[in-house]
């Protein structure tokens, strides 16, 4: 009698299929371990869209574009233009098409460089965060490689071409996710140096704050805030204002009149109305203040 075969565990996996991945060492190709990895922050906000309707018959509108060669035409062509892409270079267009073959392609890889404690990389550089599993069969190899960048609290450093552009990639574990995650970083180049060597050179014209009083103001910041703060509870108000608002006016609810919010007097010496809040304070905080909703 032929012996049956050891049937293999069924582990659950994301809804979504995520992209298709290898996880590699740069130098070694004796080491490949397949993954996918999905964004952690959809594409599309979850609100609600404003589409062009005309105003007197109460109809969605189909947006016509014409150049302005073609806008001339525009009352008799019934059509758009003839949409092309192309790059501009001083004053002349270079049509897509007619770029010889890149290379940069996606290539569906994750090349790690190094391994680097987490403090020295600022998150200035984070663009977006994804989810990272293992793919099919790959579960053993992903678990052990998870384990150990859990395990050394480190952050793995490397490179993948995502839409046909290199990007620095920081593998990490997260307590909060209980899973790897990755943050595509932006290139140094991209970064708006100038704007920050401008603010810097801002704070390096003015008066010093003195040592003594910021760690005194800090002091005082802090008895006034809570030790805790938890991303999760935050919310999208002008989201479920707009589905609220949209909903009355739908059903011939008028909205009612906003009242002006009184302004707020701007403050004169911060550390004098630091130290007067604090006065006012009866006894100390022992849970959390209720949070207000996030406005966009």
């Amino acid at each position: 009698m032929a012996a049956s075969k050891t049937k293999k565990p069924s582990y659950p996996r994301p809804s979504r299929s995520g992209s298709k991945m290898t996880l590699g060492l740069a130098g070694n190709p004796m080491v490949a371990i397949g993954f996918r990895m999905a964004s952690l922050v959809p594409s599309t906000t979850g609100r609600l869209s404003a589409h062009n309707i005309c105003e007197t018959h109460r109809e969605q509108v189909k947006s016509k574009s014409w150049c302005e060669s073609c806008a001339a035409k525009s009352k008799t062509n019934d059509g758009s233009c003839t949409h092309v892409s192309a790059y501009e270079h001083e004053g002349k267009w270079v049509l897509k098409d007619d770029l010889p073959e890149l290379e940069a392609e996606r290539d569906a890889k994750l090349t790690l460089d190094a391994i680097v404690e987490p403090g020295s990389i600022d998150p200035l550089f984070f663009e977006k965060a994804y989810a990272l599993w293992p793919e099919a069969g790959q579960e053993q190899a992903f678990d052990l490689f998870a384990s150990a960048i859990r395990a050394s609290g480190k952050y793995a450093v490397g490179t993948s071409v995502q839409n046909k552009a290199t990007k620095a990639v920081v593998v990490r574990w997260s307590a909060q996710a209980g899973c790897l995650l990755a943050h595509l970083c932006a290139f140094g180049p991209r970064i708006a140096w100038g704007d920050l060597q401008q603010i810097e050179a801002g704070i390096a014209a003015r008066d010093q704050v003195d040592e003594a009083k910021a760690v005194e103001a800090f002091s005082l910041f802090a008895q006034m805030l809570d030790e805790s703060f938890d991303l999760t509870e935050i919310e999208d108000a002008y989201a479920d204002q707009l589905e609220t608002a949209v909903a009355n006016l739908a059903a011939g609810i008028e909205a009612p009149e906003k009242e002006p919010e009184a302004a707020s007097a701007p403050v004169l010496d911060l550390m004098d109305a630091l130290r007067a809040s604090v006065a006012t304070v009866a006894a100390p905080k022992k849970k959390a203040k209720p949070r207000v909703k996030a406005a966009a």
